[in-house]
């Protein structure tokens, strides 16, 4: 419970990090980012038109 407290008054500059966002990390290079995104779009045929919508909108 001190630690949750010692947490709350930290968090009073107004920015509240979530407990498992509590570690050291490391910055991620810009190219590491940009291979992620083309596997992920690639995975998932992100622009490739394979993703389809599941909210049916009206037609007008």
């Amino acid at each position: 419970m001190a630690h949750r407290a010692m947490k709350t008054a930290q968090g009073q500059n107004g920015v509240q990090f979530p407990p498992e966002a509590d570690g050291d990390f490391e910055v991620v290079k810009r190219e590491e980012i940009l291979a992620w995104r083309e596997k992920l779009n690639e995975r998932f045929g992100i622009g490739q038109g394979k993703l389809k919508s599941l909210d049916v909108v009206p037609a007008r």
